[in-house]
């Protein structure tokens, strides 16, 4: 067997740029600033701007504070690897200003798998995309300069901070250049840990409007703590209807032992009032959904604060879903937070078909007749949603038993010299027993 090595140049500078190639891009590395925990209100921090070329005239602004040009900066990259898998384009991490070099490790392969004789790979200027000359499996190990400028920016509000650049491409007909960046601002980070919504969904079968559509094979579902604009969602089985949001009053007795151990029966959204009809207790406010007692106080007549019963009406928001299919089974209701990258999914399991309640289960008799004479025809073989039963005795008949009520049943009977039951064109290849 011959073996072919694969040639290549070594490419110690890139390919100039060309005419009206210009472009931005806003660049966060959290090295620049000691690995940040959360990037909070009145604090600076440094964020990198890369440009092509560099004679652009950048206009930088802030939507929620200042953002300030500080110095350009050069930095070497030495032996990044590149893996081609069958591409003809790959993308270094950082943008190319210059020096760009780079050595093939091993043999570059074709896409048809053959060992390729010559292969070249080029990047302009200003950018991070390597162009092969032909797609290919291969890995090259490169080396390059690059070059940003450094900014630095700050906040003045808890929130989201909008930084742009703009630029005029002169060698492209003056064309408007621009990248943006969002940054996510916090009073402390504390409040940046917990900012994923607190999810809550419940398959709603013993309301008015839940229990009705339940009969009918279907499912309401209720979402709490979000809007309809912060989540996404879907269903596993059957189609999924948003019915809109709703406020309902709940009026109920809650009794706790100690100051955290009152929980209403659904999420709290605000208080319409409250009493105590026993014990030792303060006011309650709501706190994320659920109902917290202000603090301070002593004991009365021996029962310790936060020990007793509250009346309370309250209103509890929630999201109204349908779910509806022709297919009974079980499905799984999807909600996606999408607040924020970081935030996850909550689900919740489902069961679609009409519920009857208990069972009820029949003895029939099937009797099949000649159609033309009306005689009974015996010793035909039969078959109920397709299991075999036996045969009809001489009177036609013949016995189903534990038959349930309320739902299609398949029935099929054969005989030689008649067509089968599901061949003829008699409607006579299914029944249902009426529930009572």
């Amino acid at each position: 067997m011959t073996e072919t090595s694969t040639y290549l140049d070594i490419v110690e500078s890139c390919i100039q740029t060309g005419p009206g190639s210009c472009s931005l891009e806003w660049v966060s590395e959290d090295e620049d600033n000691d690995d940040p925990e959360c990037y909070l209100i009145g604090t600076s921090y440094l964020i990198r701007l890369y440009e092509s070329p560099e004679t652009l005239s950048v206009q930088a602004f802030n939507s929620n504070g200042s953002v300030n040009y500080i110095e350009d900066i050069t930095e070497d990259i030495e032996d990044e690897y590149i893996v081609f898998g069958g591409e003809q384009t790959q993308n270094l991490s950082k943008v190319m200003h210059s020096g760009f070099s780079y050595t093939l490790i091993g043999n570059a392969y074709g896409v048809n798998g053959i060992v390729l004789p010559s292969v070249t790979f080029t990047i302009q200027i200003g950018t991070k995309q390597i162009m092969a000359s032909v797609p290919c499996y291969a890995v090259i190990k490169v080396n390059y300069t690059s070059q940003y400028s450094s900014y630095k920016f700050s906040g003045s509000s808890e929130g989201k901070l909008l930084l742009v650049a703009l630029a005029t491409c002169e060698s492209n007909n003056d064309e408007v250049v621009k990248d943006t960046i969002e940054i996510d601002l916090w009073e402390t980070c504390e409040n940046a840990q917990d900012r994923c919504l607190d999810i809550e969904i419940n398959v709603d079968t013993s309301s008015d409007e839940g229990s009705n559509y339940d009969n009918q094979g279907n499912k309401l579902i209720k979402v709490w703590g979000a809007t309809i604009s912060q989540i996404s969602y879907a269903a596993t089985l059957g189609s999924v209807t948003f019915l809109g949001s709703a406020d309902e009053i709940i009026e109920e007795d809650i009794s706790g032992c100690g100051i955290d151990a009152f929980n209403a029966s659904n999420r709290v959204h605000s208080i319409v009032s409250q009493s105590v009809t026993s014990g030792n207790l303060n006011s309650f406010i709501v706190e994320n959904g659920e109902l917290k007692m202000i603090t301070g106080g002593e004991a009365k007549g021996g029962v310790p604060k936060g020990y007793g019963t509250l009346h309370i009406k309250y209103v509890t928001r929630y999201l109204k879903f349908l779910i509806e299919s022709s297919r009974d089974g079980k499905g799984v209701f999807i909600v996606d937070d999408n607040t924020y990258e970081e935030c996850g999914i909550t689900c919740q399991e489902y069961e679609l078909g009409e519920d009857t309640g208990e069972e009820k289960l029949y003895d029939i008799t099937v009797i099949y007749k000649d159609f033309v004479t009306r005689a009974p025809i015996g010793e035909a073989r039969v078959w109920v949603d397709d299991n075999y039963i036996g045969q009809t005795n001489t009177n036609g008949e013949i016995e189903v038993k534990q038959i349930s009520a309320g739902k299609k049943h398949l029935i099929k009977a054969s005989k030689p010299g008649y067509l089968n039951t599901d061949s003829d064109s008699l409607t006579n290849d299914s029944f249902i027993i009426p529930a009572s």
